[in-house]
């Protein structure tokens, strides 16, 4: 070693000593940095290149339900729909064109999507710097999460609302002075605009915020009064969504429901268990009791752990607990929709990152079986996200075209209530002139083509009869599908 070497090492070290412990935590704290925005980046580079498959269901009927308005504002009072997402329904009212590209109708949830990397990760470096990172990658591979990035919705933008909520209640929790009320307000008011289950999800913040000032202060009064002081900002930023809502019902006469099916306990059961398993990569074959007993164990886990704090736990358990728990009090309908239950595996990330990194500081087995299942999380989201992709190689648009080409471009169908809205917006993007058919006016058109529902895990037939009374074959061309939480599984077919 040459004396100038010798001489900086005894300099470090004399800083090293000087700093101590934080000097160590800077250090830590630059690690942490690079590692989330690494991450960050590479969630948002995923969400970029995955992003430009064709338009789907939901996003195509956003795209019919703006495209009369003659003002923007009628965005907020004009479609009075379930499936009017109001950001977004701006967005796409703007951006509406035969030019524009879905990558550029979806570019607000791409941003969200990839903004909900960092604000997680702050969130789980209040536990520890290894939390963070967790917190992070598991967010970045959620299939869940990912899926909603790369669509024309409101969820992605709900997810970045509720996640910068969540982080200013934990801090207001111990300042409700703290301004981070009005962070806590601006995410709710905009989260509500993003979509209305921002709304429950505030509600949901509050319940799980209020035994922990109670706990904090000792006393019901201060308790009360705390807590209405961080959520009041919050209750007035939500007041324009919800007064959007009831003046869209004035305006429009009703508040369309696009399906409403009646609450069933074991398709409810089935959604929180999709919502768990698209998060964290789990496979198909794996039991939904498996599912909910497994995500039952993770939040009683973190309940009965040390290494969480009062506060954070208060708040998982009004997520995770209580929002099944109002769903099956209440019963409502819809309640077998996975991504109304969005904000729980979030809760359940920030639960996995939390216990995970208590497992690697106990070493030993737990360090290893708590390594192996990040792995196999991150490999399953890897895997999901790989068969989304794969799937688009022959997507919808693609069947459509084939009709288009064809001499007679008219085409039946047994799935009559979304057949017309894509061959809508097939012939308004590309200029084509497709023609539907029911199924019951068959004899009448004679169409050469036939469009079946076909989901990935049946078996196709090659031949279909249609036509009560003149009865006509159709032989299978080929599938035609995407796959995903809004997939559109086609089998296309000629007749014979």
């Amino acid at each position: 070693m040459s004396a100038s070497e010798a001489h900086y090492q005894r300099q470090t070290g004399a800083v090293r000593s000087a700093l101590g412990p934080r000097f160590a935590a800077l250090l830590s704290l630059d690690r942490v940095a690079v590692a989330v925005g690494a991450i960050t980046l590479a969630g948002a580079a995923l969400r970029l290149a995955l992003a430009g498959g064709p338009m789907l269901n939901d996003e195509i009927l956003s795209l019919e339900h703006v495209r009369p308005l003659k003002h923007f504002w009628d965005v907020f009072w004009g479609i009075s729909h379930d499936n009017n997402h109001f950001l977004t329904s701006l967005w796409l009212y703007w951006l509406d064109s035969r030019e524009v590209s879905a990558f550029a109708l979806r570019a607000p949830s791409i941003l969200a999507g990839a903004a909900l990397i960092p604000v997680m990760a702050m969130i789980a470096r209040r536990s520890s710097p290894a939390a963070a990172v967790i917190a992070a990658a598991l967010t970045a591979l959620s299939y869940f999460f990912f899926n909603y990035s790369v669509e024309a919705r409101g969820y992605a933008g709900l997810a970045l609302a509720f996640a910068v909520a969540f982080d200013a209640t934990e801090r207001c929790i111990n300042n409700p002075r703290s301004r981070a009320r009005y962070a806590l307000a601006a995410a709710s008011g905009l989260g509500a605009l993003a979509h209305f289950g921002m709304i429950p999800a505030v509600v949901l913040l509050a319940l799980g915020a209020f035994p922990a000032l109670l706990r904090r202060e000792r006393r019901l009064e201060p308790a009360i009064l705390a807590c209405f002081r961080i959520f009041f900002p919050a209750a007035l930023a939500m007041l324009p969504a919800i007064a959007c809502f009831f003046l869209g019902v004035l305006v429009v006469g009703w508040f369309k429901i696009g399906a409403a099916l009646a609450f069933d306990t074991s398709l409810t059961l089935r959604a929180l268990a999709t919502a768990a398993r698209d998060t964290f990569g789990l496979p198909d074959l794996a039991p939904n009791f498996l599912i909910l007993l497994g995500a039952a164990a993770i939040i009683v886990g973190a309940l009965a752990s040390r290494f969480v704090s009062a506060e954070r736990k208060f708040l998982y358990a009004a997520i995770i607990i209580g929002l099944p728990a109002i769903v099956f009090a209440m019963r409502p309908f819809n309640a077998h929709v996975a991504r109304y239950y969005l904000i729980v595996p979030l809760a359940l990330i920030l639960v996995l990152a939390d216990l995970f990194e208590a497992a690697w500081k106990a070493g030993g087995a737990r360090r290893l079986a708590a390594s192996a299942a990040l792995a196999a999380i991150l490999v399953g989201d890897g895997a999901q996200i790989a068969r989304f992709q794969s799937a688009q190689a022959r997507p919808w648009n693609d069947a459509l075209a084939i009709i288009a080409a064809s001499p007679r471009p008219i085409v039946t169908t047994d799935f009559e209530d979304r057949i017309g809205l894509f061959v809508r917006y097939y012939n308004w993007r590309d200029g084509a002139h497709l023609e539907t058919v029911a199924e019951r006016d068959v004899c009448e058109k004679s169409p050469d083509w036939l469009l079946s529902w076909a989901a990935d895990d049946e078996i196709v037939p090659d031949r279909l009869v249609v036509g009560e009374f003149c009865p006509t074959p159709f032989t299978f061309v080929g599938r035609y599908a995407t796959w995903g939480l809004s997939k559109v599984p086609w089998a296309l077919y000629r007749r014979q």
